[in-house]
């Protein structure tokens, strides 16, 4: 048999798929990062999942307002995660589900129309699963003098808890879930995706 005799490649599966989701699914993860970083960004986080688009958020344990952060999580079944990149080729080589696409860090993005941005993103988001890291906060003065950051945090909260954000996930058929999808698949629970 030749090369072109060959059965042609079966496509991989992606992501979404293994999640439950189908082939063309536009799944996404908002995370956002620096939860424990100050009480500002604290609440920023909790607002950006509670009243935004975010699903899920990352605690810094060693951070000064860690114990803050705990305080508000406590009680509202929120899911966080702690993440090494080696992880995730392992868990790809084990079959188990992994972001399929190229990961969007918030602070890569020019703060200037930074809303359009997120907004051009969202409509050429690509089948399979996303991960965007986000970083908000509620820009505080007090946050002003401690965070080179803040206007990036700020213009990611001012975005992620907007109408518009909310309206663009449900006119493009974009499905935000949270890590606690994908823990279930890799912990091999029958079903990964909620019913």
């Amino acid at each position: 048999m030749n090369s072109h005799d060959a059965e042609p490649a079966t496509p991989p599966v992606s992501s979404g798929e293994l999640l439950g989701f189908p082939p063309e699914a536009r799944v996404l993860i908002v995370n956002c990062d620096d939860l424990g970083m100050h009480e500002a960004v604290n609440v920023a986080v909790i607002d950006s999942i509670e009243q935004g688009i975010a699903a899920s958020c990352s605690l810094m344990t060693p951070c000064p307002a860690a114990h803050h952060a705990l305080r508000l999580l406590d009680d509202r079944g929120h899911a966080v995660r702690v993440w090494l990149q080696p992880g995730r080729q392992r868990m790809r080589d084990q079959g188990l589900p992994v972001v399929d696409n190229p990961f969007l860090d918030s602070f890569s993005l020019a703060v200037q129309d930074k809303a359009l941005t997120y907004s051009r993103l969202l409509r050429d988001l690509p089948a399979g699963l996303s991960e965007w890291a986000v970083h908000p906060s509620l820009g505080t003065q007090e946050t002003h003098a401690i965070d080179s950051g803040w206007l990036v945090r700020r213009t990611d909260y001012e975005f992620l808890t907007s109408a518009a954000a909310r309206e663009l996930l449900r006119d493009q058929e974009i499905i935000v879930i949270d890590y606690r999808l994908i823990q279930r698949a890799w912990t091999g629970g029958t079903s990964a995706r909620p019913h």
